[in-house]
């Protein structure tokens, strides 16, 4: 038991993903998406959640906001071709563009999402 009770273990297992969090939410969402990618040895599972985590800009409960709102969109609009084919006139896309962001942060939303989109 010693040898994995110990901060130099810890470094090298997955389960050091959720300690680089604080907020509650990014610690669950990290540590239920290490798990779903636990099989082999724990460095390699380290080393992909570390990918996955920088992936998701390490926020990755930023991430949930932004599958939350495609679904919207898929769900209300039918996609994203058609929220383009609204607009479609031969003009610019600048009106179908303002309005994917519109429809997309419809949504309540964390304010810092804003700048991925």
């Amino acid at each position: 038991m010693e040898s994995y009770n110990r901060p130099a273990f810890i470094e090298l297992d997955p389960v050091s993903i959720p300690h680089r969090y604080s907020k509650k939410e990014d610690i669950e969402i990290s540590e239920f998406l290490a798990a779903t990618i636990a099989w082999g040895n724990r460095r390699m599972i380290s080393r992909n959640a570390d990918r996955m985590m920088a992936l998701l800009d390490d926020s990755p409960l930023d991430f949930i906001y932004f599958l939350k709102a495609l679904r919207n969109i898929y769900k209300t609009k039918g996609g994203l071709e058609s929220i383009f084919n609204e607009q479609k006139t031969g003009e610019p896309l600048k009106p179908a563009v303002l309005n994917l962001y519109m429809l997309f942060f419809e949504l309540p939303h964390i304010k810092r999402t804003e700048r991925y989109v």
